[in-house]
């Protein structure tokens, strides 16, 4: 599997990758390895911080995590927020920052928990209807 670049592992069980995995690009390896710790991290805390890991969208096993209160994305390459947002019904902040988003889904007005949303630092040309439609 020399040309092998991306594995999903999402939903299992594992703890860690086995040593086999381990031998793939270090650097693979340990984001893999991370990765994994913090999925696993954030079932105990409540808090999810994926800033920075290049993420071009969101794994749906995220969606998973439902007593999240606290989810950070920023500094990714997400285009989109799926519509499985919605179902981290206990939401209080989303960090969104630094992206790449032009709009946003409706499922999102579904977030009634929702405190923090920062959207800083994106393709948005105007307030995203979804925003709009919580006030009207």
């Amino acid at each position: 599997l020399t040309k092998l670049r991306t594995i999903t592992l999402d939903g299992n069980d594992m703890k860690d990758p086995p040593p086999e995995i381990m031998m793939l690009a270090e650097s693979d390896a340990q984001e893999l390895c991370l990765y994994m710790r913090k999925i696993r991290q954030a079932e105990i805390t409540n808090s999810l911080e994926l800033t920075g890991y290049m993420l071009r969208s969101i794994p749906y096993s995220v969606s998973l995590l439902t007593g999240l209160t606290h989810l950070s994305l920023a500094e990714n390459r997400l285009t989109e927020i799926p519509p499985f947002i919605a179902s981290i019904k206990n939401l209080r902040s989303l960090h969104l920052s630094g992206n790449q988003l032009d709009g946003l889904p409706a499922e999102i007005a579904r977030l009634k928990d929702l405190e923090v949303l920062d959207l800083e630092n994106n393709m948005f040309e105007e307030v995203p209807r979804p925003l709009l439609e919580l006030y009207s």
